[in-house]
């Protein structure tokens, strides 16, 4: 008799492995655009006039 759980099919791991890589790749996406965010406001910052030169271009 097997007591505890059975192992998964080798479909659902798949679907598993699948769905954890799709989320490591849309927070790797959100990870570069917030880096580029942050890299271009440091540059208007230390090239121009602080932040009021970032938020005006931006708007």
């Amino acid at each position: 008799m097997l007591v505890g759980k059975c192992p998964k099919p080798s479909y659902e791991r798949s679907a598993w492995i699948k769905l954890n890589i799709q989320w490591i790749k849309v927070l790797y996406g959100i990870a570069l655009i917030l880096i580029g965010i942050i890299l271009a406001a440091r540059h208007f910052i230390v090239a121009g006039n602080g932040i009021g030169y970032f938020i005006s271009g931006i708007c």
